[in-house]
């Protein structure tokens, strides 16, 4: 069951489920949320996932479950609540997409070496980009790392 109140000691979800429902009827996913059958679980699941970064900031109240709304408002941001959405979809299109642990990508081609380290759950870097780029403006710095060393 979701429990979307802002601020609230038992919180779940940044968006309940009306929302998420209005959301995806002006997206391209309209199709595939309406087709889900797990949509509070995967609105649960992605507001805990989001929840596991760091953020700029401190929370509004010592007595809220979730990492907003922060201290000086009393709102969930708008593209928060967007993000917790395309996450919730994004996970239930993915079940297994963050059960990989910390890992390595490297590539070397000649003289040309890049490497990537993605972090593991918990961190920007493991989310899709459009889901980064909507939340990257309240995350604290310095998640993930992209190394291009030239031989």
């Amino acid at each position: 069951m979701i429990d979307a109140t802002v601020g609230g000691a038992n919180s779940n979800s940044f968006v309940d489920l009306a929302y998420a429902d209005a959301y995806f009827l002006s997206t391209l996913g309209a199709a595939r949320w309406a087709a889900l059958t797990v949509k509070n679980e995967a609105l649960v699941s992605g507001t805990l996932y989001l929840d596991t970064l760091g953020y700029k900031g401190t929370v509004a109240t010592d007595t809220q479950a979730l990492q907003f709304p922060r201290l000086g408002s009393v709102v969930i941001p708008e593209r928060i609540k967007i993000a917790t959405c395309e996450l919730a979809l994004y996970m239930a299109e993915n079940p297994d997409a963050f059960g990989v642990a910390d890992m390595t990508t490297e590539i070397k081609v000649a003289v040309i070496q890049i490497k990537q380290e993605v972090a593991a759950i918990g961190s920007i870097s493991s989310l899709p980009l459009g889901i980064k780029n909507l939340i990257r403006e309240f995350l604290d710095d310095g998640e993930g790392s992209l190394t291009l060393v030239l031989q």
